[in-house]
């Protein structure tokens, strides 16, 4: 496929737009990777206590969020995680000064 690509583009005289082709059918390949419901969390119980909820088609653990989930569709990103909270809070607090 890349080859047929880059021939076509040779012979149209459009080799110049090459990297935006290639930014484009990334942004794609991304789309696709998301268009599974996903459901991160900090632990396996955690996968165990939210994955009753929110019936995900996949499921991640990721430590650095420290509890709570991040549910992500193909057009929605629910953070409902610790750190994101925490992360709030620090930002209010430092907004008082």
């Amino acid at each position: 496929l890349t080859k047929n690509l880059v021939d076509f583009l040779k012979r149209r005289g459009a080799l110049k737009i090459l990297p935006q082709v290639l930014h484009e059918l990334e942004k794609l390949r991304e789309l696709e990777n998301i268009s599974q419901d996903t459901l991160i969390v900090a632990t396996q119980a955690d996968a165990q206590k939210y994955g009753k909820t929110l019936k995900a088609q996949k499921t991640k653990v990721d430590p650095t969020i420290v509890g709570g989930y991040i549910y992500k569709t193909k057009s929605k990103r629910v953070l409902n995680s610790y750190k994101h909270h925490l992360l709030g809070l620090y930002k209010k607090l430092l907004a008082k000064d």
